[in-house]
C-alpha cells in the first residue's frame, strides 16, 4: 500500500465519520439531547476533520520528506 493510498483511505473514513456523526447529530437535535452528555455526533465530526486533514498532509509529509 503506497502513502497516497493510504491517505486516501484515511480522507474517505474521515468522511465517512463527518457524515455519520452530521446525521447522528441532526436525529439527537430532533429527539433532543440528554442533559450533561457531549453530542456522540459532533464528536464524530470533529474526529472525522481530524482524519481527512490528516490525510491530506500526511502524505506530502512523507514524501516531501518533511
Amino acid at each position: 500500500m503506497t502513502t497516497a493510498s493510504l491517505g486516501l483511505r484515511t480522507q474517505l473514513f474521515g468522511v465517512v465519520l463527518v457524515l455519520i456523526g452530521a446525521f447522528r447529530d441532526l436525529q439527537m437535535s430532533t429527539w433532543g439531547y440528554p442533559p450533561g452528555n457531549p453530542s456522540l455526533g459532533s464528536l464524530l465530526v470533529v474526529t472525522g476533520l481530524l482524519m481527512a486533514g490528516i490525510g491530506l498532509i500526511g502524505p506530502v509529509l512523507v514524501e516531501g520528506g518533511g
